[in-house]
Protein backbone atom coordinates (compact mmCIF):
# COMPACT_ATOMS: atom_id res chain seq x y z
CA UNK A 1 0.00 0.00 0.00
CA UNK A 2 1.47 3.36 0.71
CA UNK A 3 3.70 2.82 3.16
CA UNK A 4 5.80 1.68 0.42
CA UNK A 5 6.29 4.72 -1.14
CA UNK A 6 6.95 6.39 2.21
CA UNK A 7 9.95 7.23 3.69
CA UNK A 8 11.16 4.78 6.63
CA UNK A 9 11.02 7.74 9.22
CA UNK A 10 6.97 8.46 8.03
CA UNK A 11 6.31 5.14 8.39
CA UNK A 12 7.71 4.59 11.57
CA UNK A 13 6.03 8.24 12.86
CA UNK A 14 2.44 6.79 11.14
CA UNK A 15 2.48 3.60 12.58
CA UNK A 16 3.70 4.97 15.94
CA UNK A 17 0.48 7.61 15.90
CA UNK A 18 -1.87 4.47 14.75
CA UNK A 19 -0.84 2.19 17.33
CA UNK A 20 -1.59 5.43 19.62
CA UNK A 21 -5.00 5.71 18.25
CA UNK A 22 -5.93 1.68 18.75
CA UNK A 23 -4.85 2.13 22.13
CA UNK A 24 -6.91 5.00 23.03
CA UNK A 25 -10.21 4.12 20.74
CA UNK A 26 -9.90 0.29 20.43
CA UNK A 27 -12.29 -0.25 22.96
CA UNK A 28 -15.29 1.90 21.46
CA UNK A 29 -14.71 -0.10 18.02
CA UNK A 30 -17.21 -3.10 18.90
CA UNK A 31 -19.71 -0.62 20.91
CA UNK A 32 -23.20 -1.84 19.53
CA UNK A 33 -24.76 1.55 21.19
CA UNK A 34 -23.72 4.63 23.07
CA UNK A 35 -23.34 3.87 26.96
CA UNK A 36 -26.14 4.69 29.42
CA UNK A 37 -23.64 6.47 32.04
CA UNK A 38 -20.51 8.05 32.16
CA UNK A 39 -18.54 7.43 35.11
CA UNK A 40 -15.81 9.82 35.62
CA UNK A 41 -12.84 9.51 38.22
CA UNK A 42 -11.51 13.06 37.31
CA UNK A 43 -13.75 15.07 35.62
CA UNK A 44 -11.08 18.02 35.25
CA UNK A 45 -8.80 15.80 33.37
CA UNK A 46 -11.83 14.58 31.38
CA UNK A 47 -13.29 17.38 30.37
CA UNK A 48 -14.20 16.59 26.61
CA UNK A 49 -15.33 13.50 27.51
CA UNK A 50 -17.86 15.02 30.12
CA UNK A 51 -18.49 17.60 27.33
CA UNK A 52 -19.17 15.20 24.72
CA UNK A 53 -21.40 12.83 26.89
CA UNK A 54 -23.76 16.29 27.77
CA UNK A 55 -24.16 16.96 24.29
CA UNK A 56 -25.36 13.46 23.39
CA UNK A 57 -27.10 13.20 26.53
CA UNK A 58 -25.40 10.81 28.72
CA UNK A 59 -25.79 11.15 32.44
CA UNK A 60 -22.61 11.76 34.03
CA UNK A 61 -21.63 10.72 37.27
CA UNK A 62 -18.20 11.68 38.34
CA UNK A 63 -15.62 12.11 41.40
CA UNK A 64 -15.82 15.93 42.27
CA UNK A 65 -13.09 17.89 44.16
CA UNK A 66 -12.77 20.92 45.44
CA UNK A 67 -11.02 21.75 42.34
CA UNK A 68 -13.55 21.11 39.87
CA UNK A 69 -16.56 22.64 38.74
CA UNK A 70 -19.29 20.10 39.62
CA UNK A 71 -22.09 22.46 37.02
CA UNK A 72 -21.62 19.76 33.73
CA UNK A 73 -21.95 16.80 36.56
CA UNK A 74 -25.44 15.26 36.69
CA UNK A 75 -24.64 12.90 40.43
CA UNK A 76 -21.83 14.28 42.10
CA UNK A 77 -19.79 12.28 44.50
CA UNK A 78 -17.61 14.35 47.07
CA UNK A 79 -14.12 13.01 47.28
CA UNK A 80 -10.49 13.62 46.78
CA UNK A 81 -10.05 12.32 43.42
CA UNK A 82 -5.91 12.77 43.70
CA UNK A 83 -5.54 10.17 46.78
CA UNK A 84 -6.00 6.54 45.38
CA UNK A 85 -7.58 4.96 48.62
CA UNK A 86 -10.56 7.51 47.39
CA UNK A 87 -10.64 6.19 43.95
CA UNK A 88 -10.53 2.56 44.89
CA UNK A 89 -14.02 1.06 44.10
Amino acid sequence: GTFDVLPKKEVALLTKEMDKLERFLGGIEDMPRIPDVLFVVDPKKEKIAVHEANILGIPVVAMVDTNTDPEPIDVVIPSNDDAIRAIRL
